[in-house]
C-alpha cells in the first residue's frame, strides 16, 4: 500500500489517499483530486513542493495536465533538492504518523486498518499552524 499525503502550510490541512501502486497514473489522479478540492474552496494556484521521485516527472504531469484542462485551478509543481527529506515538511509529518499508527501497532492489523487509522489521524490535522511554523524554521536554518 503506498500513502500519498500533501500538507497545506498555512492551517495545516492534510490531504490524504492509499493506493496499491503509486505510479504515474495514480499520482496525476492525486494532484487532480486535490485540485479539485482547493477549486471548490475558491482557490486559484496552489505551489506544490515534491521530492525528485521519478513518479513527479513528465509523464505525471502531463497526466495530471490532461486530467484537470478544464480546470480553473493551476497547482505549480517545485522540486526540492535531491535526497533531502529534512527539507520535506511532508517527511516529519510521516514521522508523526509512523509514531501514532505504527510504534506499538498490533503486528495482526491489515493494511486496511492501518489506513483508516491513517486517515482519521490525517483528517484530524497533523499539525496546526505553531509547529508548522516551527519546522519551516528549522528546515530555514539548514538551508542557511
Amino acid at each position: 500500500m503506498n500513502g500519498l499525503l500533501a500538507i497545506e502550510l498555512f492551517e495545516g490541512e492534510s490531504f490524504f489517499q492509499a493506493h496499491k501502486v503509486a505510479k504515474a497514473e495514480q499520482i496525476a489522479q492525486y494532484f487532480a483530486d486535490l485540485a479539485r478540492h482547493y477549486q471548490v474552496n475558491g482557490i486559484e494556484n496552489v505551489i506544490v513542493f515534491l521530492d525528485n521521485n521519478r513518479t513527479h516527472k513528465n509523464k505525471m504531469k502531463a497526466l495530471y495536465h490532461q486530467l484537470t484542462e478544464k480546470a480553473t485551478i493551476e497547482l505549480d509543481f517545485r522540486y526540492i533538492a535531491p535526497y533531502s527529506p529534512k527539507l520535506n515538511l511532508v517527511e516529519y509529518a510521516i514521522h508523526i504518523i509512523r509514531q501514532k499508527v505504527t510504534h506499538h501497532a498490533d503486528c495482526k492489523a491489515s493494511l486496511q486498518m492501518f489506513e483508516e487509522y491513517i486517515k482519521v489521524l490525517t483528517n484530524q490535522k497533523i499539525f496546526n499552524k505553531h509547529p508548522i511554523i516551527n519546522i519551516l524554521e528549522h528546515i530555514e536554518a539548514l538551508v542557511k
